[in-house]
């Protein structure tokens, strides 16, 4: 039996032992990339068999990600496109429809204020370090 497990998804495979390890050992060679056919899979990627089973695939950046909920006014980084928008979720990337540019945010965002013809002034977030009046 092949079981693969995440925070919010299961996956159980029942089939024999043997097919079960070809599985593991195929998928566990795309997440790291081993090409096919690799014979030294399991010594030269550290990967986890009961010979070796104190090694561990280590990710390869733990970065800590700012999200950011609410109001956001985003200027892309490779094409300059602006955008304003309202995320519910939380974003902690940057997304250009324009360009299809999808980066982390570099910096911390700062805090931007609209100030409404209506009188009410609105908060955003943003990533343009330069003074916008309009």
């Amino acid at each position: 039996m092949l079981t693969i497990n995440t925070n919010t998804k299961r996956f159980v495979l029942k089939e024999e032992d043997e097919i079960c390890e070809k599985i593991f050992k195929r998928i566990i060679g795309m997440l790291i990339g081993a090409e096919d056919g690799d014979e030294n899979l399991e010594s030269s990627k550290g990967i986890m068999t009961p010979e070796n089973d104190v090694k561990r695939i280590e990710p390869k950046s733990a970065q800590v990600h700012r999200e950011y909920k609410g109001f956001l006014y985003i200027k892309c980084p490779e094409c300059g496109n602006e955008k304003g928008q309202c995320s519910a979720k939380g974003m902690h990337s940057i997304h250009c429809n324009e360009c299809g540019c999808n980066d982390e945010f570099a910096e911390p965002l700062i805090p931007m204020w609209v100030n409404c013809e209506c009188g009410k002034r609105f908060r955003y977030m943003t990533n343009i370090k330069t003074d916008m009046l309009i």
